[in-house]
């Protein structure tokens, strides 16, 4: 099998939860598509941009490694906060029609218990997406926090909200 023949997961709709340094200079930089990026608490990215909140749309940003100067640019097709109701709204609406293909979770280990705001969101989410389509694409979920076993504790998170 060629490389021509691999699906290119990175070129496609990705939704991105938190926005953390590691999130911002190594994660958003390797999406070849569009980015829908959610802050799950504060607007401090969104003001770091320039922009005012609640939301921005076709955002690009200067990223950087490790606290050196800038060296490229990341273009964002959203910027929203998930404590805002205009956050939310575009979570819950926006990727129906063409869901995304990438769900990458940038949150801290405050951010994966039971109470956490943005994984009931995200359950939320992944049931309308099960049930908008017959056949949903495939999706795959990624978390970037340093949790040990956090796929699994991420799981039982997520199965233990009722439909």
């Amino acid at each position: 099998m060629s490389t021509d023949d691999v699906d290119d997961v990175y070129s496609y709709k990705s939704v991105v939860i938190g926005s953390g340094r590691f999130v911002r200079s190594v994660v958003l930089p390797s999406l070849k598509g569009p980015i829908y990026l959610y802050q799950p608490r504060s607007v401090t990215f969104l003001k770091s941009l320039g922009r005012d909140p609640p939301e921005a749309k076709d955002v690009t940003y200067e990223y950087d490694i490790l606290g050196k100067p800038a060296a490229s640019k990341v273009k964002l097709a959203y910027v929203g906060c998930l404590s805002l109701p205009s956050g939310r709204d575009h979570l819950l609406t926006e990727h129906l029609k063409e869901p995304p293909r990438l769900i990458i979770l940038g949150l801290t280990e405050a951010g994966l218990n039971k109470d956490s705001a943005a994984l009931k969101l995200l359950h939320a989410l992944l049931l309308s997406l099960s049930s908008s389509s017959s056949s949903p694409p495939p999706l795959s979920i990624f978390s970037t926090d340093n949790v040990p076993s956090s796929g699994t504790l991420l799981r039982s998170i997520l199965t233990s909200y009722s439909p």
